[in-house]
């Protein structure tokens, strides 16, 4: 949270990997099939894969619909003029509903969170006079008013939710929610953007949830994957969140551990963005810096990059903020769709874990190795995964290793799942 000047220039988007994957769906049953040749679909020589005996099913797959989760910045420092006579906040909330209601949206659904969060209303005070004997009246923590906070001299008086720091001159619990728990309940749920009631709640949230107090980026990012892990395994299996941060300056409150620096706070949220890029079913994480020209952000570019997604986007807060950050989070759409992540065809179930395939290219190509999960892509290897442990619970999707969608993206781009045939690398259980 901090005050900058406006400049004159609109966007800059740095770059994200994207990859052009295509492929189209449906079931197609086979009776058999063929050896592969000399050099496979997958770019390997020697192919010796024969599944005529023991093949029976052959699907193309589709790539799995794509959501997003916006985890937005609402400290204080939001209601900066962004140089067109309308603070950050309104700006970015025009933008949400832009992009909701933009053509290429249609298909994709999108929910909101917002941080920081407080157990309570805030107190305005003039002077310490205002506040109770155990409080302090701090500055440049709320619009145009400081607030009363909770003096403090260890962190135990703070509480379990919240932290000791140093705010104004004077030692305060912070009023912001410092565990991940507070992050993890939507202000709005995902829901389909080409839905004008969703589109409303949308932007009404943005009108609920004014902008106040600090920057606590860590538990705001882990509530945002906590909570868009949850809605793959439990809402609807079968779709993928990505959560994207759009924020305006690195963290200043919630660190690590008292006494910690900001740098601490991102170090902290790359690893929260690194697991979650790593974990079963993945989450990747973008991020969005609105900047008024020259403040570096290279320290949030750290948490894209941890999160799977490279660099970050760097939006300027001037005149076209709207239209530059709807631009964004298309973008960001885009790049989040083109994953190699793709959907289990309900009818290829039931099936043996033990006995899925998956190719690249012609159904006799030799069949990609199985890996237990993302870990097991690191290094440039080929091969896939399950969104989730199928000895722990029954999987959705299939998810491309880097290696492997990279050959998609030069081929045919066709990703087949077969069934019948003993999985190629092994497989870890049941559902």
């Amino acid at each position: 949270m901090r005050e900058i000047a406006c400049p004159l220039a609109l966007v800059v988007s740095l770059a994200l990997v994207q990859f052009a994957c295509e492929a189209s769906g449906s079931g197609e049953e086979v009776a058999g099939g063929g050896a592969g040749g000399a050099v496979d679909d997958a770019g390997r020589e020697g192919s010796t894969y024969d599944a005529s005996a023991c093949k029976t099913a052959d699907y193309e797959l589709v790539r799995t619909p794509t959501n997003l989760f916006l985890m937005v910045d609402r400290s204080s420092s939001m209601w900066s003029i962004a140089c067109g006579g309308e603070s950050r906040w309104k700006a970015i909330s025009d933008a949400v509903v832009q992009f909701m209601q933009a053509s290429d949206s249609q298909n994709a659904g999108l929910g909101v969170g917002f941080f920081p969060m407080v157990d309570a209303a805030l107190t305005p005070c003039a002077t310490v006079a205002d506040c109770t004997e155990t409080q302090e009246c701090v500055s440049g923590v709320a619009h145009d008013f400081p607030i009363c906070m909770d003096a403090c001299s260890a962190p135990a008086d703070c509480g379990a939710h919240h932290q000791c720091a140093e705010l104004d001159g004077s030692s305060v619990c912070s009023s912001s929610r410092c565990d991940s728990a507070a992050y993890s309940v939507a202000a709005v749920d995902i829901g389909p953007m080409s839905d004008e009631a969703h589109r409303n709640a949308v932007f009404t949230g943005f009108q609920q949830y004014g902008p106040l107090t600090l920057t606590p980026t860590l538990p705001a990012l882990g509530g945002a994957v906590e909570y868009a892990t949850a809605w793959m395994l439990k809402t609807t299996p079968g779709q993928r969140v990505a959560v994207v941060l759009v924020t305006d300056g690195p963290p200043t409150e919630c660190f690590p551990q008292n006494g910690a620096t900001a740098a601490a706070a991102i170090g902290a949220s790359a690893e929260v963005a690194g697991k979650a890029a790593a974990a079963l079913p993945p989450v990747e994480t973008f991020v969005v810096a609105l900047t008024s020209g020259g403040e570096d952000t290279t320290q949030l570019v750290q948490i894209a990059q941890a999160g799977g997604t490279g660099m970050a986007h760097e939006v300027q807060a001037d005149p076209q903020l709207p239209v530059a950050l709807a631009d964004v989070l298309g973008e960001v759409l885009t790049a989040a769709g083109r994953s190699c992540d793709y959907v289990i065809p309900d009818d290829a179930l039931p099936w043996a874990p033990g006995r899925i395939n998956v190719t690249i290219g012609s159904a006799d190509s030799e069949p990609l190795p199985y890996v237990a999960g993302p870990s097991g892509c690191s290094g440039g290897e080929a091969g896939w995964h399950y969104d989730v442990d199928p000895a722990e619970a029954k999987p959705h999707r299939i998810l491309l290793c880097g290696a492997s969608c990279e050959v998609v993206a030069l081929s045919t781009g066709r990703v087949g799942l077969q069934t019948g045939c003993e999985t190629v690398g092994g497989t870890s259980g049941a559902p």
